[in-house]
């Protein structure tokens, strides 16, 4: 979840599921058929990642982090349009696509917003 809405249910943080458990990244647990906790200090991941970059700045080897960024993104969105549809949807559908979502006017006041997604029903664009 990463959202910050007021009255919403906010958070930053990365969770996973498998099928022998479940991990909370930002708290360094895994719960599930072998429990794990991190035995080390905790670190904030984002100052980490600032961390990082001053180092890799610093010492001449670039960061890149693009491929894994885009590519995570695209997973994100493939859930996305699988939710909304009730389809599979493959790499290729998704990289292919010609959904867009973002407004054709961007304007103060109201916003138009797309119908709502009804998955067996709303079909890939």
């Amino acid at each position: 979840m990463c959202r910050q809405i007021e009255h919403c249910d906010n958070s930053v943080s990365e969770a996973l599921a498998g099928t022998k458990g479940t991990c909370q990244v930002n708290r360094y647990t895994i719960k599930g058929e072998k429990n794990w906790r991190f035995p080390g200090k905790d670190n904030d991941a984002y100052l980490q990642e600032h961390t990082d970059l001053i180092e890799s700045i610093r010492s001449g080897k670039p960061v890149n982090e693009l491929k894994s960024v885009t590519e995570s993104t695209l997973t994100a969105i493939m859930g996305r349009m699988s939710a909304y549809t009730g389809k599979v949807v493959t790499w290729d559908e998704a990289l292919n696509s010609h959904e867009d979502l973002f407004p054709k006017e961007l304007t103060w006041g109201k916003m138009p917003f797309p119908p709502v997604a009804m998955p067996g029903q709303s079909q890939l664009a």
